[in-house]
């Protein structure tokens, strides 16, 4: 009996060692790669975060921060936008910023509230000071930090390239909305983009510049549905035009090029690629549209994750996607943080 105890005893010491140890995995070469939960706050509240570290880590990589959408963890989004995966063959840090269920019942981030659409207030200073730590933390290349989001997450990538376009270098929009461009849900933007694009110019203020943008949407989305990437991507060639004095003209109907593709194998979707450029050919937005995918992260995993006793993977999860990941973190890669308004 005492000796089953010793052992019980053993067993949950090493259990409860297991839940503090940071998640690693060996490479071949004895280093390892990290994902591990921290904690940020500042004069606005407190989140928690976590960040993966590749193996091949070295001072100097780029930072891609990735925003959750509702009813989701830093950890779910990690295993559906496979980020960690593109990070460990491309050689980036990943940040994964938490909603805290105190500040939205559901796990979304408050884009719709206007104390969460401005520099230095609410959400946009917690994730941006989050950004800060990692980057000082990990040394990453502060000319090559990049923002993306889902859904919610999607409408604050964009309020966060608006509010901080001296932080983040490109934003990618998957299935999310322009800048106060409510209401979004379930129907397209109330106000025109032109009014969005010039309020987030306003609000970039002298820090205004050309933010290249990659945008993500599924045709079959009702959630989200598709003109609010429409209006996305205007909005953003609007504030281009805006910040280049007029010399970034783009214009949503008049793109440079636009391919068709098909992911391989039986169920697999088909997509459009469409490229907006300016001035000195500058890339300024992507966007791919998929082709009968619902609001749910293209070539995500299965793995029946739960959430209130439902699997969420039917509504979140769709592996007959194409790989949309690897394509944002090369366009993302493509553009490090210029000094100019009018450069590439």
């Amino acid at each position: 009996m005492l000796r089953r105890l010793r052992v019980s005893v053993v067993l949950a010491v090493v259990a409860l060692i297991a839940t503090l140890v940071p998640a690693t995995a060996t490479t071949a070469h004895g280093r390892q790669a990290s994902f591990t939960y921290y904690r940020f706050s500042n004069s606005q509240g407190a989140r928690k975060y976590m960040v993966y570290v590749p193996a091949s880590y070295r001072p100097g990589m780029p930072l891609v921060v990735d925003l959750h959408g509702c009813d989701e963890t830093a950890r779910l989004e990690a295993r559906r936008s496979r980020f960690n995966e593109v990070a460990a063959r491309l050689g980036f840090v990943v940040a994964y910023p938490e909603q805290d269920p105190a500040a939205n019942g559901s796990m979304c981030w408050n884009w719709f509230e206007p104390m969460n659409q401005t520099r230095g207030k609410g959400e946009p200073a917690l994730i941006a000071g989050i950004t800060e730590a990692v980057t000082k933390r990990w040394h990453t290349d502060p000319r090559r930090t990049y923002v993306f989001g889902i859904s919610a997450g999607g409408g604050m990538s964009d309020i966060m390239a608006v509010t901080y376009p001296d932080l983040y270098a490109a934003a990618g929009v998957y299935a999310g909305c322009e800048y106060r461009g409510l209401p979004c849900l379930g129907s397209p933007p109330a106000q025109p983009w032109q009014l969005s694009a010039q309020l987030a110019y306003d609000e970039m203020g002298p820090r205004a510049r050309t933010v290249p943008v990659f945008v993500v949407q599924g045709d079959q989305d009702f959630a989200v549905p598709f003109p609010n990437s429409l209006y996305v991507v205007q909005q953003w060639l609007n504030d281009d035009l805006l910040a280049s004095h007029q010399s970034m003209r783009a214009t949503y109907w008049n793109p440079d090029s636009t391919r068709k593709g098909k992911k391989p194998g039986q169920g697999g979707q088909s997509y459009d690629v469409t490229t907006w450029r300016g001035a000195g050919s500058c890339e300024l937005a992507q966007m791919w549209l998929i082709h009968g995918m619902g609001h749910a992260w293209s070539n995500a995993p299965k793995s029946g994750d739960q959430q209130g006793g439902d699997t969420t993977d039917v509504a979140f999860d769709d592996p007959n996607g194409p790989d949309v990941t690897t394509p944002a973190a090369e366009f993302f890669l493509r553009h490090p943080m210029t000094r100019s308004d009018s450069r590439c």
